[in-house]
């Protein structure tokens, strides 16, 4: 029998805090505003699919920042349970999360990126 730790409990509850706050950050990567045609049916603004694209790239770099801190705080915490199963399996488990994470982020960034290629895209009436 394993002896208990009692902060053992706070790095996963953490891990999950922070899986949390990085979907929920990589869900806000998608929701690009979309700017409407003017009545002309040109863009209001030709710069706005370059400055969409730069909040996208940006938000990115920020998201992507979080989950390497977050990653990195969750690496430290499996390491500091005891050798064995626990922190193999802590270890693994960690792994396939910020895998998953990252590759949520970039597909996050491409959508968005690809919202501010149809910004202006219009049903002519």
């Amino acid at each position: 029998m394993h002896p208990t730790h009692p902060g053992r409990k706070r790095p996963a509850l953490t891990s999950i805090l922070l899986a949390s706050l990085l979907g929920t950050g990589a869900l806000t990567l998608v929701q690009c505003t979309m700017v409407g045609d003017r009545l002309t049916g040109l863009p209001s603004n030709s710069q706005a699919p370059v400055s969409c694209v730069q909040g996208c790239n940006d938000q990115y770099a920020d998201l992507f920042k979080a989950e390497q801190r977050r990653h990195l705080t969750a690496l430290e915490a499996c390491l500091s349970l005891d050798a064995g199963d626990e922190r193999n399996d802590c270890l693994t488990a960690e792994s396939n999360l910020h895998e998953t994470n990252m590759t949520n982020l970039t597909q996050g960034k491409v959508d968005c990126q690809d919202g501010c290629h149809n910004q202006g895209v219009g049903n002519g009436g």
